[in-house]
């Protein structure tokens, strides 16, 4: 009987443990799936802008070839395709910054959501009378 107390207290500890292994693996689990997604849309921005530019490259020498662009125009297609790889990542760093800024917004107004543990303005119960 004298150390009831401390067997007691290592059975919450254990359970203590495993309730926090179970939310670490939740966690987890949740931060496999978005790091999938992300490395898959990050690989993908990572090697379209080189096959688009490979591919109208060699569309452009196939023009010079046929007489269609002259050799010059080159160097203005060169100049369209770094601005519009340029611009598609401009774009992929707004898209993230709106992705959380947006997610940001959703958790700020779900606090306006949330139903009070306390009614402020509730007029059941004592009322405190000062007596003069």
């Amino acid at each position: 009987m004298n150390n009831i107390r401390t067997v007691h207290q290592l059975n919450k500890q254990g359970s203590l443990a495993a309730k926090y292994e179970s939310l670490t693996n939740q966690c987890l689990k949740i931060a496999r799936r978005y790091c999938v997604i992300h490395s898959a849309v990050w690989s993908i921005n990572f090697a379209f802008p080189w096959f688009v530019a490979s591919a109208l490259y060699e569309s452009a020498l196939i023009l010079v070839d046929h007489g269609v662009l002259q050799p010059k125009d080159l160097i203005w297609l060169y100049a369209y395709i770094s601005f519009a790889l340029a611009s598609t990542n401009f774009a992929y760093m707004l898209i993230y910054e709106l992705g959380q800024s947006t997610s940001a917004v959703a958790s700020f107004l779900d606090l306006f959501d949330l139903i009070p543990k306390i009614d402020n303005n509730s007029t059941d119960g004592m009322e405190i009378v000062c007596e003069s």
